[in-house]
């Protein structure tokens, strides 16, 4: 399988005005086996930790 990438480079703003100070809110570090569990409660989270070490191998 070949992969085609792009000619140039994407440009990305990075002049950010003001870096965050705090986190607000309680998240969650999110793995497979938490997925049914998700989608079925719906639980109030205010945001999921996606880190890709979760996601080779066996996760």
């Amino acid at each position: 399988m070949k992969t085609e990438l792009p000619s140039q480079a994407v440009e990305v703003d990075t002049n950010l005005k003001q870096l965050p100070t705090s986190v607000k809110g309680a998240g969650i570090g999110l793995r497979s086996l938490h997925y049914q569990y998700i989608i079925t409660h719906k639980p109030q989270v205010n945001w999921f930790e996606v880190i890709s070490d979760n996601y080779f191998g066996d996760g």
